[in-house]
């Protein structure tokens, strides 16, 4: 997908989080975000449903982690329990991969 894509769907799911969430992030990263956004694609985001259940490419899940880790998770147990739930997932979808090849 391309970049400026990508950014419209972080920024669409910051938006769907909202000020609670943006307060976190620095000022340069939302700008960065916001600058380098699509500004005529909008993605439609569902607050009831899972990211990974709606229409989200992986490199916009996978930025959306990365603002997770710097910004949402507060203790250094945080930032350790979610980098372990990441190893976790990224391992299923590897097994989920190969059984697919065969």
């Amino acid at each position: 997908m391309k970049r400026d894509k990508v950014f419209s769907e972080v920024y669409s799911v910051l938006q769907a989080l909202g000020k609670e969430y943006t307060d976190k992030i620095s000022n340069n990263v939302l700008s960065i975000i916001e600058n380098n956004r699509d500004f005529e694609y909008k993605p439609e985001i569902d607050k009831n449903k899972a990211l990974n259940n709606q229409n989200i490419c992986k490199e916009a899940i996978n930025m959306i982690a990365k603002i997770d880790m710097d910004f949402w998770c507060e203790t250094e147990k945080e930032k350790r329990e979610f980098y372990t739930l990441l190893e976790n997932n990224e391992k299923i979808e590897n097994e989920r991969l190969i059984n697919n090849m065969f």
